[in-house]
């Protein structure tokens, strides 16, 4: 029997003022012109904490205490490159002011209205966020 070697997966949403800060992602990522929320896959010996923390140091710069990060959603998404659980932790509060700081890697950063998303977000961060916003801690996508 073959067992599952899912990637573990971190998505940190960042709200200020009824807004989410959301990057786009550049011709050099996957899924390139879509917006979606910082994060990336957890390393060896962290926690899924840990790496969203760091996510969010590296690509916006700001300093986000892993007691802060609550944890919002599951996502179990099967993409293109193979599946992966993302975990989505909402920063409850961080220091810095968010910056792009990968700007090689994302065309451009920006607050949207939480009730207006943009037209071009990542379809699956866009589901985990409503699934989120309705009290739903669990979500399926890319399954036929």
């Amino acid at each position: 029997m073959e067992r599952h070697k899912i990637i573990p997966g971190v998505s940190v949403v960042i709200k200020r003022d009824n807004k989410i800060l959301l990057l786009k992602r550049s011709q050099r990522c996957s899924s390139p012109g879509l917006y979606c929320t910082p994060g990336g896959h957890a390393e060896a010996h962290e926690t899924l904490r840990q790496a969203a923390a760091r996510e969010a140091f590296e690509e916006i710069g700001i300093q986000v205490a892993v007691v802060d990060l609550v944890f919002t959603h599951l996502m179990h998404h099967n993409a293109e490159r193979g599946e992966c659980l993302i975990t989505y932790f909402t920063a409850q509060k961080w220091q810095g002011e968010p910056y792009n700081k990968e700007p090689d890697i994302h065309d451009d950063m920006g607050w949207f209205d939480v009730n207006q998303l943009p037209e071009n977000i990542l379809i699956s961060n866009k589901v985990a966020l409503e699934k989120s916003d309705a009290g739903i801690y669990y979500s399926e996508y890319g399954w036929i």
